[in-house]
């Protein structure tokens, strides 16, 4: 029951949060100008990238509570928001919650690998953020 709240309280903070960030984003400006802020702001605070299917698979695997934010290096929103989700990735670490990064770069070697992984889980929509514990789904969030 505990990590059942823990789960809701931890997926409602990253929706809040992200979607603050974007919304904050949008209206003081608009997608094009705050990518060049999201990228520098990046380079202080990331978040862990999973590079292959295997690497997926064994975080969202674990015993403990897991979010995967499912992205691309073209995508807005996903550059919006990124900050702040790496941000929550520290506060929330110390509580057990993990949160990821699996980003599908069009063009390289890793959209190959990762591609079929996107397709299984149906992510359709980016950033995408999914809730796992012991590989099992326990939640989830498409979009913007």
């Amino acid at each position: 029951m505990a990590s059942s709240n823990l789960l809701r309280l931890a997926l409602l903070l990253v929706l809040l949060f992200a979607g603050n960030a974007f919304i904050g984003a949008v209206s003081r400006g608009g997608l094009a100008s705050r990518s060049a802020v999201a990228r520098r702001a990046l380079k202080q605070m990331e978040l862990r990238k999973l590079e292959t299917v295997e690497e997926f698979k064994s975080s969202s695997g674990s015993s403990k509570i897991s979010v995967a934010m499912f992205s691309s290096s073209m995508c807005g929103p996903c550059l919006l928001v990124e900050p702040k989700i790496a941000e929550l990735s520290q506060e929330f670490g110390a509580a057990g919650i993990d949160i990821f990064k699996v980003n599908l770069v069009p063009g390289t070697p890793n959209a190959k690998a990762l591609k079929p992984l996107f397709s299984e889980l149906e992510v359709r929509a980016l950033p995408t953020f999914i809730v796992y514990k012991a590989g099992e789904i326990l939640g989830r969030v498409e979009g913007t």
